[in-house]
């Protein structure tokens, strides 16, 4: 068993252990992504909507050529791509104008999380894995939330602003798809007994509790005018006209 992270450390080639490091081929990785498609499709009867990987391996630069061969032999054309929009830097200025009208308290409870020495990492090796996406026709949302709204930064304040940032990017760009398409990733549910520290922390039931409050999702239906849908409602050939 390599352990939560193992697979990245084999797949890029580092290790955070004293112990060796056991490279993965491509063949491995492909006979890995082969076996799991097969095994949903024959469990559930249908293709996978989209394809992506758990701590987002998929955008190691080892794993996504072959995950661009194995979605296109599949005919599965949505992915993942884990890279939000930053929030607005502070200045001197601001800083000193928003400590005037809001307490040490509020600030705290409201600020983005800041990402991790790991999800940097994946967020630098977002732009290349996305040009081989894009190149054999694998598409992905126009925006992506959650890096910064995990566990207790997931409130509603941070996910409407978050919303709202990517909604106010698309308008200023060109895109592939209108209206704009935003995955929301979020890992609602409840302290578990085992398995990591995430697992066994109360963070999941704090994202649940976030995600099941009709004040939320009003604003987003009302407000912001956001339909929440599945990856099988983007993901679905168009209908016929």
């Amino acid at each position: 068993m390599r352990g939560k992270f193992g697979f990245w450390e084999a797949a890029i080639g580092t290790s955070s252990t004293a112990s060796s490091v056991v490279a993965v081929s491509e063949t491995e990785i492909e006979n890995e992504l082969r076996a799991q498609i097969d095994w949903f499709i024959a469990s559930v009867g249908v293709r996978p909507s989209h394809i992506d990987g758990h701590n987002h391996i998929h955008v190691i630069p080892s794993v996504v050529s072959v995950m661009c061969k194995v979605m296109r032999h599949y005919q599965i054309g949505w992915t993942r791509m884990p890279k939000d929009i930053p929030p607005p830097l502070i200045t001197n200025a601001t800083a000193t104008a928003a400590a005037a009208t809001a307490t040490a308290t509020a600030t705290a409870t409201t600020a983005p999380a800041p990402l991790s020495d790991f999800l940097q990492r994946v967020v630098l090796y977002c732009p290349k894995a996305a040009e081989l996406f894009i190149s054999n026709g694998i598409r992905f949302s126009d925006a992506f939330i959650g890096l910064r709204t995990m566990g207790v930064a997931c409130t509603s304040d941070q996910l409407i602003a978050q919303i709202k940032r990517s909604l106010t990017a698309h308008t200023h760009s060109h895109s592939h798809s209108s209206p704009p398409v935003i995955e929301v990733m979020v890992h609602p549910g409840y302290a578990s007994a085992g398995g990591d520290e995430f697992s066994r922390s109360s963070d999941r039931h704090t994202e649940l509790t976030t995600l099941t409050q009709s004040e939320l999702r009003q604003t987003l239906t009302d407000s912001l005018k956001v339909l929440p849908v599945s990856f099988h409602f983007v993901s679905a050939p168009p209908p016929n006209t």
